[in-house]
């Protein structure tokens, strides 16, 4: 069976970078690919890629032995909402991965940090919440989500809007 691809997105990241993520699937497997698109000059460049393998036993990784963990992001506006959404799904039995915490100013070497921790989250977790209230996806939020998808997370809203 010659591989076939589906599930593409394309996501702007910013005004020169196109987040494009897809699945193969066929021949010896299926893996999930993400690549980051340069597109500031005449020719389109690629950035940065990854494939990820798609094992079968990731399909049903969920069992009675150990609890969902669901990785929460949304809005720094959101906090209260991801507090009390971090509460209930706790208090479910659901082991929950939340966005990081700091007082007072972050200074950009501090956000890629976080940035960089929270994708990692991303990568435990079994699903993503967004707490988005009013439909509302802010740009980190949106690289959240684009980067949960290409990595093969189901991904659900508080606000579908």
């Amino acid at each position: 069976m010659a591989p076939e691809t589906d599930e593409w997105s394309f996501n702007e990241v910013s005004l020169s970078l196109v987040l494009v993520t897809y699945r193969i699937t066929g021949g010896a497997g299926s893996s999930r690919h993400a690549s980051l698109w340069d597109v500031s000059g005449a020719v389109p460049m690629i950035r940065y890629h990854q494939g990820t393998l798609i094992r079968s036993d990731d399909v049903e990784r969920i069992s009675v032995d150990r609890p969902e963990i669901v990785c929460i992001c949304g809005s720094a506006r959101f906090l209260p909402q991801m507090r009390d959404v971090n509460r209930d799904l706790t208090l479910s039995g659901v082991i929950v991965l939340a966005p990081g915490e700091a007082e007072g100013v972050v200074s950009v070497e501090q956000k890629t940090v976080l940035d960089a921790l929270h994708l990692r989250k991303i990568d435990l977790a079994d699903r993503v919440l967004v707490v988005n209230p009013g439909g509302y996806i802010g740009e980190s939020a949106g690289r959240e989500i684009a980067y949960a998808r290409a990595a093969g997370k189901a991904v659900s809203f508080t606000d579908p809007a």
